[in-house]
């Protein structure tokens, strides 16, 4: 059996396309993104460290800073565990934003 047509009207209805919610209050997309941005900027910066260590220094990497585990080891650890923590400062920010929009629909006049 052929796959079902489609027609372009069928994808381009109103009806289809994705509105934007307007956001009051303090926090915006653009306040998201500028967040996300300087997370990931914090993040590469940890990571350039790293690599340039690893590039430039290789002989620090081979550093036991705990038994049995070298600097290479601990910091890569500690990169994942980061990009964990910054998952989680971006998304609980982001539901902060979420939380105030619902609160100012229940409250918003009809």
């Amino acid at each position: 059996m052929p796959p079902p047509a489609f027609s372009d009207s069928a994808f381009n209805s109103s009806a289809n396309r994705i509105k934007a919610i307007p956001v009051s209050g303090s926090t915006s997309q653009a306040d998201n993104a500028r967040l996300g941005l300087r997370l990931f900027f914090v993040y590469s910066l940890f990571y350039l460290g790293f690599v340039i260590v690893c590039a430039f220094f290789p002989s620090w990497s081979g550093w036991e800073l705990v038994p049995g585990l070298n600097l290479a080891i601990v910091w890569g650890f500690a990169l994942i565990g980061l990009a964990f923590l910054l998952a989680l400062v971006y998304g609980v920010a982001c539901k902060a934003e979420r939380v105030g929009l619902e609160e100012s629909k229940e409250q918003a006049p009809r």
